[in-house]
């Protein structure tokens, strides 16, 4: 995200979490393209989880407004936010071993300093049958020109399947999932989880909606034609993230 600037020096100063949790939730609140795109996120979020009762926990909330589609979802984030309920470290889920029925995660963890420890720990607080649902920046020919060029987060799909520690929204790799999912893939995940979903998505409408730092290029009732034109011109293909749904087995 763009520094803010200080009104006595002009130099850029970072926000702090409260501060860039607060400004990011009202620019998602005001956005309408963005907002709608997000609806979308969460409706294929809710659509995809498991049929059989028991918690859901989303984590790296952030905005927290995954619960206007699943008013049920338990919210958390590794910053204090008035509007989520839990604060912890993705690496140390306070949950009871084979407790849980899904967890969520939307553009999280790529902000995770080790997302194996996160996949361990959801390898072990999801029941047999559960799901672990993620939907993060991947790689296609068409992403990797936009986020190396346009988007104010590093994208290096030769980097390592950690980040520096530091501010946990301040570091980030949009290559990350990528890396422990696909190019660097672990056999204890690969034993633990069965892949029941990978779809591409939003190679135009996130891009036109100008994100949380960028001014938008089209207005929030545009979407349905934007969504359509994507989806019929084979572009879909190409989007700038990927929805994962994975079934947790037995190992």
């Amino acid at each position: 995200m763009l520094a803010e600037r200080s009104i006595r020096t002009g130099e850029a100063v970072a926000p702090t979490g409260l501060e860039a949790a607060e400004r990011d939730r009202e620019r998602l609140r005001r956005k309408g393209l963005l907002r709608r795109i997000h609806r979308e996120w969460h409706e294929a979020i809710a659509a995809n989880l498991p049929d059989a009762p028991g918690e859901v926990l989303e984590i790296g909330s952030g905005s927290g407004f995954l619960r206007e589609t699943l008013p049920e979802v338990a919210t958390s984030d590794v910053r204090p936010l008035p509007w989520v309920e839990e604060t912890f470290d993705a690496a140390a889920i306070p949950r009871r071993d084979a407790s849980l029925a899904a967890i969520v995660a939307i553009n999280a963890v790529h902000h995770l300093p080790d997302p194996r420890a996160f996949l361990v720990e959801a390898e072990r607080v999801v029941r047999i049958g559960g799901r672990l649902l993620m939907l993060e920046p991947w790689p296609s020919r068409w992403s990797r020109w936009i986020y190396r060029r346009l988007h104010h987060e590093p994208f290096d799909e030769r980097g390592p399947a950690t980040l520096r520690p530091g501010d946990p929204m301040g570091e980030a790799n949009g290559a990350l999932p990528w890396i422990v999912l696909e190019r660097d893939p672990s056999p204890r995940f690969r034993a633990a989880w069965r892949p029941i979903l990978a779809r591409q998505t939003m190679p135009l409408c996130y891009l036109l909606s100008g994100g949380l730092s960028m001014r938008p290029l089209a207005p929030g009732w545009a979407m349905p034609a934007i969504r359509r034109f994507e989806r019929a011109s084979g572009l879909e293909r190409q989007g700038l993230f990927r929805l994962l749904v994975f079934e947790r087995t037995s190992s």
